[in-house]
């Protein structure tokens, strides 16, 4: 008995946290002017700073933009298409990121993409460090995101 009252709370808790709306108003917007692409953060808090970011190891660091968010942060990507977005792992080093394998790209398990006319979201699902690429005709620019949880 005490162990299906516990399934049952464990069940009821569940369906609250799935059914509880999660904001979508931004809480950060930013425009990636190489890419000529408008990013927007909602459903965390988020904090944007510069990092250095290494491609390979005998490549030169170069600066990069890094935004780090509490939460499972969406970003929502306008103007771009799930084929023009690269998401993969960066792992800290000291003073910064570098890819965690240059050539792996992130599974799907850890990120959700949802194409809603021209705009992109991705729900990013993990705690990681992204490192997100945005290719169009425009240009292409990398930029960092990391996830904390409370």
């Amino acid at each position: 008995m005490k162990r299906t009252a516990l399934s049952l709370a464990a069940l009821l808790l569940a369906l609250l946290c799935a059914c509880t709306p999660r904001s979508t108003a931004p809480t950060l917007s930013t425009a990636l002017e190489t890419a000529g692409v408008e990013l927007a953060f909602s459903g965390c808090a988020v904090t944007e700073q510069s990092t250095a970011y290494q491609t390979a190891e005998t490549a030169a660091p170069a600066q990069t933009r890094l935004f780090a968010a509490e939460g499972r942060p969406a970003l929502a990507l306008t103007g771009v298409t799930e084929d023009d977005v690269t998401v993969r792992f960066a792992e800290p080093q000291e003073g910064g990121y570098k890819l965690y394998e240059p050539n792996t790209v992130m599974p799907k398990l850890d990120y959700r993409a949802e194409q809603d006319g021209d705009t992109l979201t991705l729900q990013l699902r993990t705690v990681y460090n992204y490192a997100i690429t945005v290719a169009t005709d425009a240009g292409s620019e990398t930029f960092l995101v990391t996830t904390e949880m409370d």
